[in-house]
């Protein structure tokens, strides 16, 4: 069993031609709304990979948690255990989406923030996961806590290093799974992280022992295995049009959980993780567009 442990938001999405320039009002986009928030992505890509997923979050006791929470009571394998405040709103995300499927996402954390360690803990000693997924929409002292009980429960930890944040240098080590975009890898490494080469110049220098991926969208991934002597390879992108790249990171993130969980090997859940965030970004919005198992399996199928 997976448990993830993340936000929740309400994403209010507007489609645009292109981005406004500072003091500029475009006014032909149009409009949409979701269940969003790295943390519930992730849960529903894990869920949909054929997972039996439970997702620790903390929301608002409001319209926009009663949304969601309607929104997801048909999600098969995935339970959700919230912490409710009267006095915090569920966290929003506002994010703008061009013609190119490019994004600007701001997001207002809300109760996110006021996720409880105590909380966690309890859904972690109550539901004894195999694997933990975590992100960094939630605080420090959260994350923390999921590390001090990874040996005393002996689950495996899968780490999202977005968005980035200054302590993740401090518990970078920890995790056995680190996945983090070139942007993160350019604040954690402290290095220019573009391109394919960029990244595997980057990998050749990290200390540690843990497994670790950058996600470079169409340039593909490379992966840091520590188990195969500290092989660095490449994992190229599968080729596709992109309506909007919302949730691509997530998607991959929550599959690769998925896929290790279920016993396949690093290659084969990489392969698979990247098949389902190139279905994800062919379609618009987060939520809606995380393929079902079966519809990666027939995007692969398809390529053959």
């Amino acid at each position: 069993m997976i448990l993830v442990v993340g936000s929740v938001n309400i994403d209010f999405t507007i489609k645009v031609k292109r981005f406004p320039e500072e003091g500029e009002t475009i006014t032909d986009g149009s409009f949409f709304q979701s269940p969003g928030g790295k943390g519930l992505n992730q849960a529903v890509a894990s869920a949909r990979a054929g997972e039996k997923t439970s997702l620790v979050c903390s929301v608002g006791n409001d319209v926009f948690w009663n949304f969601i929470e309607t929104y997801l009571k048909n999600e098969k394998n995935l339970t959700i255990f919230p912490e409710v405040y009267d006095n915090f709103s569920t966290g929003i995300a506002f994010i703008l989406v061009n013609e190119k499927g490019k994004n600007k996402i701001v997001v207002s954390p809300g109760a996110n923030a006021m996720l409880s360690p105590n909380h966690v803990r309890n859904v972690l000693e109550q539901s004894n996961p195999n694997f933990v997924v975590l992100q960094c929409e939630i605080p420090f002292d959260v994350v923390q806590t999921v590390m001090e009980m990874k040996n005393k429960l002996n689950f495996i930890v899968v780490f999202n290093t977005a968005p980035f944040k200054s302590w993740i240098r401090e518990i970078i080590h920890l995790p056995d799974f680190v996945i983090m975009n070139e942007v993160e890898a350019k604040h954690i490494f402290g290095k220019d992280v573009k391109d394919k080469d960029s990244a595997v110049n980057a990998l050749k220098d990290y200390p540690f022992h843990n497994s670790v991926m950058i996600t470079l969208g169409k340039d593909g991934v490379v992966l840091l295995n520590p188990e195969k002597g500290r092989k660095i390879s490449h994992f190229p992108a599968f080729e596709v049009d992109v309506v909007d790249s919302t949730g691509a990171g997530d998607t991959f993130a929550g599959y690769f959980s998925a896929m290790i969980s279920a016993g396949k090997d690093l290659e084969e859940s990489i392969n698979l993780a990247q098949a389902a965030s190139a279905v994800c970004v062919s379609r618009e919005g987060a939520v809606k567009s995380i393929p079902e198992i079966r519809e990666v399996l027939s995007f692969l199928k398809n390529l053959k």
